[in-house]
Formats: C-alpha cells, sequence, structure tokens
C-alpha cells in the first residue's frame, strides 16, 4: 500500500492512538511525505504532533512528517545544530516537565511517570512511552543549561546510581498503571543526564558461543516489545498476520509493524523470508498462487488449496475517511471499489467496519450466485458491494471477523451468504467452526458459498457431506473443491456421482476426476464421452488428457465427430497430449473442419505429430504411453529404431542435417 512505502509513513502508524473527545470544528488535510492526505478535525496539538479525528478515531501525526496543512507548505523551525551547548534554545518547562532527547534526533516534552535503570516510562500529552536509556542523547528538566553531549563513549558506572523517584515508584520499578491516579507531584530528576552511545554491563560479557537469548518470564500473559529506535510497549498480543502484531496494551491498541521490531521479551525479533517478500508489495496477499496448481504442503504433510486476493495500490489522494464516504454512494461499482481499497489498507482501515458491516446485506445482483472461487486470471474483476465488504472483513482482523462471526446468525439469508464468503478467505479454526455450522444452513445458497472455505485435506469429510447435499449448487461446488484439494480418497466419492441427475454436477465431478487422476477413472470418463450434456463431454474428454491412458485412444478419436464445436477443439488438444501415431490419419481429417477453432489446432496437431525435431523432444514426456508413441513415430518417420533414448535421438538428427547439408552443396 502506498501508506507502508516508506520509514516516517511506518511510524507515523506506529503511533499511539488518542482518545480524547472534542467539540466537532473544521476539517483540516494533512500531506505527510510519502504523498498520503489525512483530513479530519484537527483536535490538538503540540510540539511533536498533530493530532486529528478521522471518523471516530483520533490518529496523532509526526509534524516533521507533515509536507503541506490545508494546501500550503508546511515546515517545521530548522533544528537546533548539534554542536549547540543547549538542547532546545530558550525552550521554557512546565513545573515538572522535562525534554528527552533521543540519539536518533526524536525529540519527546512531558513529564517522567517512572523510572528503572533500563528505561524511562514518559507521558507525553496523556500518551505514555517507554524509552530505553541507552538510546537517549539529552534530558533537559529547564533548570539548568543542558550541556553537550560528551564525545567519548565512557561507560557508565555499574550499577546504575539510584534515581529519585519516590519510594512507591522505587519498589515497584514499574511504570504505574495508567488506569490509577497518578499523584500530580512532579517527580525530581537530574538537572542533566549524558548516556553514551551503548551501555556495557558486566553480565553481558558472555562467551559468544554459549550466549543464547533468553525469554523474560513473566506471570501476567503480558509481553515487552521493544522497536528499532528503542521505545517499548507492554500488554498483550491480539492478534497477527505477515505484517502487523496488534498488542492491547492497558486497554489501547497498537499495531506494531514487525519490521520495526527489535526484540520480544529480551530475545531478537527475525521474520522469517515469506514475511519479507511479502511486505515488498503494497498489500498483504493473504493467499497466494502455488507451482502446483493451488496445492501446498503444509508443516503436517496436509493439502492446502491457496487462494488468491485482488491486487490492491491504494492512490496516494485517497484517505479511510474519502473511502468511507464512497461506501455510501449511490453507484454500486463505486461502493464496491471503496471496499477493496479498505481492503488493501488492512487493520489500519478498522474505522471503516460500521459501514462495511451494513454493506454485508447490500442487495445489488443478489441473485447472481456467489463464486465458491476466483481463479487468478479473474481475481482483478469487481465484485458487488456486499461480497467485497465481506473480504475486506476478512482482512482487517480481529474485528472485521467478529463483524462475520455475527453476522451468520443473521435472519437475512443474504447476509449470511455474504458472511460465508468472507469466512472462505481464513483458514483459521474459529473460521471453519463457523463454515462448518453454515454448511447446515436451511438456505442452499449459503450452504453452496460455505463449500469454498473447505481448503485443505483435514476438512475432506466436510467436502464428502456437501457431496451428497440435497442442492445441486452445493453438490457442484463440493466436487470442484474436491478436484481443486487433488486428495486420491475423494476419487470414489465423485465417481459415485457421475450418475448424478443435474449436468453441472456431473461436469464438475468429470473434471475434479481428471485433477486427482487414477487408473480406475478411465472407464467412467469414456462413458462420459456419450453424456447428454456438451459441457460433460468436454470435461470427460480433457480429464482424459490428464489421466493418459492408451484404452482412450480410440473413444477419443470418435469424439473427433461430436457435434459440439467446444468437444472437437479439446478432443483436438488431448489427442496432441497423446502422440498416439493411431489418430495422426484422423487429425488430417480434422483439418477440413467447419469451425476455424478446430482447423488450426487439427493443422499445429499433424505438425507436432510429424515433425522430426518436436517428436525428439517429446521423449522427455512424465508420461511412458506419450514416450512410447513419439519414438513409434520417429520410428516410422525416419527408420531408425534408436527407441526413446532422446540425446541418441538429438545426435542422429544433428548428424543427418549436417549430411544433408554437405550434399545440397556438392549438388549447388
Amino acid at each position: 500500500m502506498m501508506f507502508y512505502r516508506s520509514a516516517y509513513g511506518i511510524l507515523i502508524a506506529v503511533m499511539v492512538v488518542f482518545s480524547y473527545v472534542f467539540a466537532a470544528g473544521p476539517s483540516t488535510s494533512l500531506r505527510v511525505k510519502n504523498g498520503t492526505v489525512y483530513e479530519g478535525e484537527l483536535v490538538s496539538e503540540n510540539e511533536n504532533f498533530f493530532v486529528l479525528r478521522i471518523g471516530s478515531t483520533n490518529v496523532s501525526i509526526l509534524k516533521r512528517m507533515v509536507t503541506e496543512k490545508d494546501g500550503v507548505r508546511y515546515s517545521l523551525p530548522s533544528d537546533t545544530p548539534q554542536d549547540q551547548t543547549v538542547l532546545v534554545k530558550n525552550e521554557e518547562h512546565a513545573p515538572g516537565e522535562v525534554i528527552i532527547k533521543l540519539k536518533n534526533g526524536n525529540v519527546f516534552k512531558g513529564t517522567i511517570i517512572s523510572e528503572t535503570d533500563k528505561l524511562i516510562a514518559f507521558n507525553s500529552k496523556g500518551a505514555r512511552v517507554n524509552i530505553f536509556k541507552n538510546v537517549i542523547a539529552e534530558i533537559d528538566s529547564g533548570k539548568s543549561p543542558v550541556a553537550k553531549v560528551a564525545e567519548k563513549k565512557a561507560a557508565p558506572p555499574w550499577p546504575p546510581a539510584t534515581n529519585n523517584l519516590s519510594d512507591a515508584q522505587e519498589k515497584k520499578n514499574t511504570p504505574v498503571n495508567d488506569n490509577k491516579p497518578v499523584d500530580n507531584t512532579p517527580p525530581v530528576v537530574p538537572e542533566k543526564k549524558v548516556f553514551p552511545a551503548k551501555e556495557t554491563r558486566p553480565e553481558e560479557k558472555k562467551d559468544a558461543a554459549v550466549s543464547v537469548p533468553v525469554p523474560k518470564k513473566r506471570t501476567d500473559g503480558k509481553v515487552e516489545i521493544v522497536l528499532k529506535d528503542g521505545i517499548s510497549f507492554v500488554g498483550i498480543i491480539e492478534s497477527e498476520n505477515q505484517r502487523y502484531i496488534s498488542l492491547n496494551s492497558e486497554g489501547t491498541v497498537i499495531n506494531l509493524i514487525k519490521r520495526l521490531i527489535k526484540e520480544i521479551d529480551g530475545v531478537p525479533y527475525k521474520r522469517n523470508t515469506v514475511q519479507q517478500e511479502m511486505e515488498t508489495g503494497f498489500q498483504v496477499q493473504r493467499t497466494v498462487i502455488s507451482e502446483t496448481d493451488g496445492i501446498s504442503d503444509n508443516s503436517a504433510g496436509d493439502k492446502v488449496v491457496k487462494r488468491v486476493v485482488p491486487f490492491t495500490a491504494i492512490p496516494p489522494d485517497v484517505s479511510v475517511s474519502s473511502l468511507m464516504v464512497s461506501l455510501k454512494s449511490a453507484d454500486w461499482r463505486e461502493r464496491s471499489r471503496a471496499a477493496r481499497l479498505i481492503g488493501g489498507m488492512g487493520q489500519w482501515a478498522a474505522s471503516a467496519i460500521p459501514l462495511l458491516t451494513d454493506l454485508l446485506s447490500d442487495t445489488v445482483n443478489s441473485e447472481i450466485p456467489a463464486p465458491v472461487w476466483i481463479d487468478s486470471s479473474e481475481i482483478n474483476n469487481l465484485l458487488r458491494p456486499g461480497l467485497e465488504a465481506a473480504r475486506t472483513l476478512a482482512s482487517i482482523g480481529k474485528e472485521g471477523f467478529t463483524q462475520l462471526s455475527n453476522a451468520v446468525s443473521q435472519p437475512n439469508p443474504l447476509i449470511r451468504k455474504h458472511a460465508a464468503f468472507g469466512l472462505c478467505e481464513l483458514t483459521d479454526d474459529n473460521a471453519l467452526r463457523l463454515l462448518s455450522g453454515l454448511l447446515r444452513d436451511i438456505n442452499a445458497h449459503v450452504r453452496a458459498v460455505a463449500v469454498g472455505g473447505f481448503r485443505s485435506s483435514e476438512a475432506l469429510e466436510h467436502l464428502r457431506t456437501a457431496l451428497r447435499d440435497g442442492d445441486p449448487d452445493v453438490r457442484a461446488n463440493a466436487a470442484f473443491m474436491l478436484g481443486k484439494l487433488g486428495d486420491r480418497r475423494a476419487l470414489q466419492d465423485l465417481l459415485t456421482v457421475f450418475d448424478d441427475k443435474r449436468a453441472k454436477v456431473r461436469a464438475r465431478a468429470a473434471e475434479a476426476v481428471g485433477k486427482i487422476g487414477g487408473a480406475q477413472a478411465v472407464i467412467p470418463l469414456i462413458k462420459m464421452l456419450s453424456d447428454e450434456n456438451p459441457e460433460v463431454r468436454k470435461n470427460a474428454v480433457i480429464s482424459l488428457g490428464m489421466v493418459k491412458d492408451t484404452a482412450a485412444v480410440w473413444p477419443l478419436i470418435g469424439a473427433l465427430r461430436d457435434k459440439d464445436v467446444s468437444v472437437r477443439a479439446a478432443t483436438v488438444k488431448t489427442l496432441i497430449l497423446y502422440r498416439d501415431p493411431q489418430s495422426v490419419p484422423s487429425l488430417y481429417g480434422m483439418v477440413k473442419d467447419r469451425d476455424p477453432e478446430v482447423k488450426a489446432l487439427a493443422e499445429e496437431a499433424i505438425k507436432l505429430h510429424t515433425e522430426i525435431p518436436l517428436l525428439i523432444s517429446t521423449l522427455d514426456d512424465s508420461s511412458p504411453m506419450v514416450r512410447e508413441n513419439a519414438a513409434y513415430l520417429l520410428l516410422i518417420l525416419t527408420g531408425q529404431d534408436i527407441g526413446q533414448d532422446k540425446a541418441q535421438w538429438q545426435r542422429w538428427y544433428d548428424e543427418d542435417r549436417k549430411k544433408e547439408e554437405k550434399e545440397r552443396k556438392m549438388k549447388g
């Protein structure tokens, strides 16, 4: 997403969200360095932040990241030069207020809540931040001039000097609870502290070979997350995805971007390669296309069918607030587009959840069945608002999932159907539990959509059950998902529906059997070549091309006379895969077919069956039948009995070409 293109934008997003209540005021627009525009009510500001109310959420934005305010160029006063003898020249301090300057140049102004030997808990305009001492350059209490930072990195005395906090705070040695009354008496702090670039403690000087980080032990279930700039947060992890960790810190949920995290509970944090690769685009792809036709193996060895999500690039001039307005547009395409763009923003767009939830009841195109699966070639096509909203809610995190979870129990079947579509995007146990319940929904459309969420071999029994459902759409979708899964245990279940009364079920089953394979599927597929429905016959032809069995050659040659163009075209393509010499005469006849597509395919088939280099290239085909057929055709065309040795055939062909070239020159 455009919002995450720069580290500056990321720092803005990580800042703690304020929750003050102010009276409504005029709208203010702020443009930051990465081009993102924020619009909302300016509720407060200090020397470091603007606080905008966007929707119902107050968001703090670093002033040094702002380039324009209300269309007018904005810039902060020039920073004080590094060699100046004071931190902030002529800065006035409120009683008990101090200024902390970090080594990276960031400046915080406020009051110290508590202090330990490692960190200082700091309150800046109501927001509490834990700052590690080893990243602090200077502390100025305003009671005396601030000395220059020491150039030499001398080691600090050990143990550290006792701080001058109150006895109660010293005993706890931890930040006070924000939910409890805080003593307004200004804490006593040293006039000036100068910290070296890095603290070196005696117990940290250990042999590198045995220095293994050990997680800190906590009894309250909380973790401490330290960012690379030294700021730390303590709380309970609520959720996590490839890019963020959502931390609940005393009632405030903070989304921390993983690549800014230095350590968790004292253990260095490292993202895996997959996470790093997935963060290079504009969005987090919850699922990707695998190289095995949508099938992958997880750590337990179970097959999992992967889904794709649409690519969503957020325009630089688009904000959450403007998209929330578009969600109410009279144009359904505008509503769908806004829902999709919000989905690209992920958890940062949580303020749009109420409007997205309302869209679950959107009736536009509701008579059209919801897709059980969307291929990569169609993934970027815009869906109706209800489906786009459901997919976006699934991407926002815990709050979005809660809304989908509530929606499955709504009396309106349209809402339940859209909720099922959103849940199909997820693979966690809670989502699967809800989907399994929806397989028993009284509404067949809801059940048909819910089938698409069972995408692992662990869910095989659910798909088998759906294959026996009383509704043909549910059975057809179950057959389709079994084919996607490719689990051989489902082969017999699919063969039992080859005689289903509904053609759509037979067609899906024929397609699925080809993807699973197996010799026992050949005869049933051959019988399907005489089905009354052309879609069924075509899928049977295609599946026979996947199975590749010699018993199917003559039945396929007979299918070249099918009255349906799509069946004839599919048959030529399948016979090309077989490379069987018995099909060559019939393929010559197809060159005269009345349909131009079939005619062109037949000409290509003849070429592939008669050109020696192309036949040689087929000798390493995975199918033994194809290799045998190619060798036999080469024997017929050349009179050479070399067998299936591709390298030897290639040497023979190269030498034969040299001989022809030599003879041509002699004659010339």
